[in-house]
């Protein structure tokens, strides 16, 4: 769903361009969830919190409802990257988690609560397990959050990069872990 489409049944002028009344008009999803005399700055990923627990990694993510409030039964699919990509998929339905799914390596795990945890409430937070991620040689999380309808993409948050979240004990989260020998290239 990348919009919607409606029927204007005056004459309107918006933004010095007249529209004649019985005129087909559509909302871009996209082009209104980056509109910058609503958001100040648009192409953000609106990370309230990032945190690294002892054993999990947490982030919330404010997914502006007044873009989503259009959208039956969104569909939030976190991408988590680190030495292998794993991916949470959380699907809402009535403003509430209906079920969630985790991915790694295109099949879908049999147990998603041993892996992570979501809540939300106006803003979804996700708490995935450190054991669950390849740490191995990584220097940064790379965090990408889109928004999903009907199994197609509705707009990615951001729209140009994904977020990183730098990793070691400097900046306040887990220690660096070395890379692990690739023992087929051991003599």
């Amino acid at each position: 769903v990348l919009g919607m489409f409606r029927t204007t049944t005056t004459e309107i002028v918006r933004h010095d361009v007249v529209i004649p009344a019985r005129r087909k008009v559509m909302l871009c999803y996209g082009a209104a969830n980056h509109d910058a005399s609503v958001f100040e700055d648009p192409l953000a990923l609106t990370v309230s919190d990032d945190r690294f627990e002892e054993q999990r990694f947490c982030l919330r993510v404010d997914p502006f409802l007044e873009a989503i409030s259009e959208i039956e039964d969104p569909e939030f699919r976190i991408t988590i990257t680190a030495a292998e990509e794993i991916a949470v998929i959380v699907r809402v339905a009535r403003g509430r988690i209906e079920e969630f799914a985790v991915e790694q390596g295109r099949a879908c795990l049999l147990n998603p609560k041993g892996f992570a945890e979501v809540a939300f409430d106006n803003i979804l937070e996700v708490a995935v397990r450190k054991e669950k991620l390849n740490l191995a040689g990584v220097t940064k999380l790379k965090i990408g959050v889109a928004l999903w309808h009907g199994g197609l993409p509705v707009d990615i948050l951001p729209s140009e990069a994904f977020l990183e979240v730098p990793l070691g004990e400097e900046n306040a989260s887990w220690p660096l872990e070395p890379a692990k020998a690739n023992p087929s290239l051991e003599g």
